[in-house]
């Protein structure tokens, strides 16, 4: 059997039935209906006035009969009946507060004179759900089988069909046609507590209107969670973010009081503090806190056999990592994982944080049954620190008495050991294409391993960096991230993960896959350069020929190679280093050309040092 709640306003209630505490939060709405506009009333049959919205004043309008429909979203929100809709309540209106709303109506008849002379015939103020951050929740419920949401759908009508469409496919074909991560229930965790939700909808109902910028963090429901040198982070000048509720430091200014960003879509004035940061990473040493990557651990004597059955990739032997793709049963990506091998009975998958309950749900779908496979979401009980330059294997040699030469330490080792005094898990990768180290620690260590990387390493001139310069870097050695470049709106041939498949076994999605590899793929994921001096920020047009063909998937500045790149899943036949693209940037058009080899150290060699 399964439930679906879809309860509207009852949604929390009916969550709470079944242990949920959903984070959907009721608001108050005003619209009001005029009476007949003579310019309306004299329209020709059949042609109606567009719908419209007004940012400045937080307004839309539309037509509703021979009148006018005028809405607004408030600048300061009031959430309605926090403690549970009363059961009493049907699709009943509330008393209209028009006095919260005449700033909005002010503006709204001055941009629109005939509003301000026709006549009201009807207020209307009514509870609608509004989600932290706006979009729907929809799917199977991580960690309760068979139980699925279709619940903070704001928009309804608009929104409804969508939903519903998707639902259908996730009951019965068992994913849905395309990427939904965006209305995904997964994407929230067991930081959005009911009072977060009231918090995040609040912000996101006022600035339902307020345009949004791409280098701009909101402010509230911050510090959700933190790490325990998260303070220390702060004191060197972290400009932060939050992922998953976690913060993450995206780059460092000078000092805390320096640690600021101006909203803009042009390069903003972080921009040179993470060319400085590349730099640090690229000719020497930087730190950075592993707070992007989620952490699962499985363990039993059916453990390999378990993963080697969900990855599409060849499983490592003792002490080793390998990178492997998940699929879904269509074939189209599910994850972009690290696969570690401790001993026979004892593995790890590092992946992307903000994809942890997505794969936990997976996980926990294909362990039904198994009964010699213990699985555990670890991430909250590893935090980390990574190491990277040219000088990080001389500074993980002051932290430890264990041998970590070339020979002794390869790439993709993995190792239990101590470092900097404290019991570490320590892995040779790096994403920043250097030769590299990443540390993960129980929380309680982890403030002791940053004071031991500041004392051993200060004649080294460590310098922490952010996730901008890690986006950097991997851009100039054409990877591809989650949610971004790799999501289940791709398949394994057209994001170039087959180079890790081992088709020699079976794997979820092999049938699929091994169709599409006979075939071959119509797109494949490409790196551009491009000629501008405004990055892109995603989902920009890419066009040949005067023709849209794809769309950016992300993209930014490689600060090493001083160049504009962006990545995209361009048409197999014009992948060549001569085909001439545009990117439209803010409404102009921009020379692009393909990049055929990773920019910087193409052939990996440093990474491997």
């Amino acid at each position: 059997e399964h439930i679906v709640n879809a309860g509207g306003l009852w949604a929390r209630e009916l969550g709470r039935m079944s242990g949920i505490h959903l984070p959907v939060v009721p608001m108050e709405h005003h619209y009001l209906i005029t009476d007949e506009i003579d310019q309306i009333a004299s329209l020709p049959e059949g042609q109606r006035l567009p719908s419209c919205i007004d940012f400045e004043a937080n307004i839309y309008t539309r037509q509703e009969s021979t009148g006018m429909l005028l809405g607004t979203y408030e600048p300061r929100s009031t959430p309605w009946s926090l403690d549970g809709t009363p059961q009493t309540f049907g699709h009943d209106l509330l008393e209209p507060d028009l006095d919260r709303i005449a700033d909005r109506l002010e503006l709204a008849f001055e941009r629109i004179p005939a509003l301000g002379t026709a006549g009201i015939k009807n207020t209307i103020n009514g509870p609608f759900v509004f989600s932290p951050d706006g979009n729907p929740m929809v799917g199977p419920v991580p960690g309760i089988k068979n139980y699925w949401t279709a619940v903070g759908v704001m928009a309804g009508f608009c929104q409804a069909g969508g939903v519903g469409k998707t639902l259908a496919e996730w009951m019965i074909e068992g994913e849905p046609s395309v990427d939904v991560w965006a209305m995904d229930i997964a994407r929230f965790g067991d930081f959005a507590t009911p009072q977060w939700g009231v918090i995040k909808s609040s912000e996101n109902y006022e600035r339902r209107f307020v345009m949004t910028f791409p280098n701009e963090t909101l402010p509230k429901g911050r510090r959700q969670k933190t790490t325990s040198i998260y303070d220390r982070l702060t004191q060197k000048g972290a400009v932060w973010q939050d992922t998953f509720g976690l913060e993450n430091a995206l780059w460092f200014a000078d000092s805390p009081e320096d640690a600021y960003e101006d909203p803009t879509f042009h390069r903003s004035r972080s921009h040179d503090y993470v060319a400085k940061e590349v730099k640090a990473v690229r000719e020497n040493l930087g730190a950075s806190e592993v707070a992007s990557f989620a952490n699962h651990k499985f363990t039993g004597s059916g453990a390999r056999a378990f993963l080697d059955r969900i990855l599409a990739g060849h499983m490592p032997e003792h002490g080793r990592v390998n990178l492997s793709p998940m699929l879904l049963e269509s074939g189209k990506l599910n994850g972009d994982l690290t696969v570690a091998c401790i001993d026979d009975e004892t593995y790890y998958l590092f992946g992307s944080s903000v994809a942890q309950n997505m794969h936990l749900r997976w996980f926990e779908k294909h362990l039904e049954g198994v009964d010699d496979v213990i699985y555990k979401n670890m991430t909250d009980d590893f935090h980390g620190i990574a190491i990277s330059g040219p000088n990080s294997r001389e500074l993980l040699s002051r932290l430890t008495r264990e041998d970590v030469s070339s020979d002794a330490f390869k790439f993709r080792d993995i190792r239990d050991t101590f470092i900097g005094g404290v019991p570490a898990l320590c892995v040779r990768l790096s994403f920043t294409g250097e030769l590299g180290y990443e540390i993960y620690v129980a929380p309680q260590y982890q403030l002791k391993l940053f004071e031991e990387i500041e004392e051993v390493g200060k004649d080294l001139d460590v310098k922490w960096f952010g996730g901008r310069a890690l986006m950097s870097m991997r851009l100039e050695k054409s990877w591809g991230a989650w949610t971004l470049d790799f999501r289940p709106d791709f398949t394994l041939m057209e994001s170039g993960l087959d180079f890790f498949v081992n088709w020699n076994k079976d794997f979820i999605g092999k049938d699929a896959a091994l169709e599409e590899k006979k075939n071959g793929p119509s797109k494949h994921l490409s790196v551009i350069e491009i000629e501008t001096e405004t990055d892109v920020s995603g989902d920009e047009a890419v066009m040949h020929n005067g023709k849209c063909i794809s769309y950016i998937t992300s993209g930014g500045y490689g600060h090493s190679v001083e160049k504009s790149l962006a990545m995209t899943y361009l048409p197999v036949e014009l992948i060549d280093e001569d085909t001439e693209l545009e990117v439209e940037i803010l409404g102009e058009f921009h020379q692009a050309s393909v990049v055929m080899k990773p920019l910087y150290d193409p052939s990996g060699s440093k990474m491997r040092e």
